[in-house]
């Protein structure tokens, strides 16, 4: 997977995504503007930095984000 820059492309909205500010990786939802919010944010769960889990950030700041990547297939070990 490769990182996606905020002014070429946004997730859709409501989308879990990994995102970064150049400094730190964030897992973190997008909401669009059409979500009831005033702008476009990433609501940031995890992180570096984050006091509180659900920070807002702008993608202003936020400067890049890429998709979650697919949970890996396991096998099931009968005992």
């Amino acid at each position: 997977m490769k990182w996606i820059k905020t002014k070429d492309k946004l997730p859709k909205n409501f989308t879990e995504v990994l995102c970064t500010d150049g400094k730190h990786v964030y897992y973190a939802e997008y909401t669009s503007p059409y979500s009831g919010f005033n702008d476009s944010k990433f609501i940031l769960v995890k992180g570096v930095g984050i006091v509180e889990p659900f920070d807002y950030y702008h993608s202003k700041i936020i400067t890049h984000w890429m998709p979650l990547p697919k949970i890996p297939n396991y096998e099931k070990h009968s005992n």
